[in-house]
C-alpha cells in the first residue's frame, strides 16, 4: 500500500480565498535587465510611434501644398542663395575691437606692468639700502663703543698685562 504524503495545502492554514496561497516556488522579481529591456522597447515604440507621425505629416503637407521641383524651382533657389549672400556683404564689417571688446590693447597692458614691476623693484632698492644703512650705523656705535672699551681699558693696562 501507497503511503499519502501530507501536501504542503493540508498544513497551510486556511483563509477564505484559496487563490492567495501560492504552491511552489516564488516568482522572480524583476531586475535591473528586465525593467532596462522594458524601457528600451518603449523607447522604440515611442521612435517608430513618432517616426511614423512625422511622414505622414509629410504626405499631408504635400498634398496640401505641393513642392515645386524641375527648372522654375532651381532657378528659385539660386535667387534665394543671390540674395542671402548679397544681404551678407551689405552687413556692416565687425572688426576685432567690437568682437573682442574693446579693452586696453596688448602693447599697453605690458608697459603697464613693466612699469609697475619697475616701480616695484626701485621701492625694494630703497628698502634693502635703508637696512644696510641702519645695519652700518648699528655696527659704527658698537664699533665705537668698543674702541672706547679697549681704550679704557689700555689706559688701565687691562689687555696688555701677560
Amino acid at each position: 500500500p501507497l503511503k499519502e504524503i501530507p501536501s504542503v495545502r493540508a498544513a497551510a492554514p486556511k483563509s477564505e480565498n484559496e487563490d492567495d496561497f501560492v504552491v511552489g516556488p516564488m516568482p522572480p522579481k524583476p531586475d535591473e535587465t528586465d525593467t532596462e529591456l522594458a524601457e528600451e522597447q518603449a523607447r522604440r515604440s515611442l521612435d517608430i510611434e513618432r517616426k511614423s507621425l512625422r511622414k505622414y505629416n509629410e504626405m499631408v503637407l504635400e498634398e496640401l501644398v505641393p513642392k515645386e521641383s524641375g527648372r522654375e524651382a532651381r532657378i528659385d533657389k539660386k535667387r534665394a542663395e543671390t540674395q542671402t549672400r548679397r544681404e551678407r556683404e551689405a552687413s556692416p564689417e565687425a572688426n576685432d575691437k567690437d568682437l573682442m571688446g574693446g579693452g586696453p590693447d596688448f602693447k599697453a597692458e605690458m608697459e603697464r606692468k613693466r612699469n609697475f614691476m619697475a616701480l616695484k623693484h626701485i621701492e625694494r632698492r630703497e628698502e634693502a639700502l635703508d637696512k644696510i644703512a641702519a645695519y652700518r650705523e648699528k655696527e659704527r656705535t658698537k664699533m665705537a663703543e668698543f674702541l672706547e672699551l679697549a681704550r679704557v681699558s689700555k689706559a688701565q693696562n687691562a689687555l696688555w698685562q701677560g
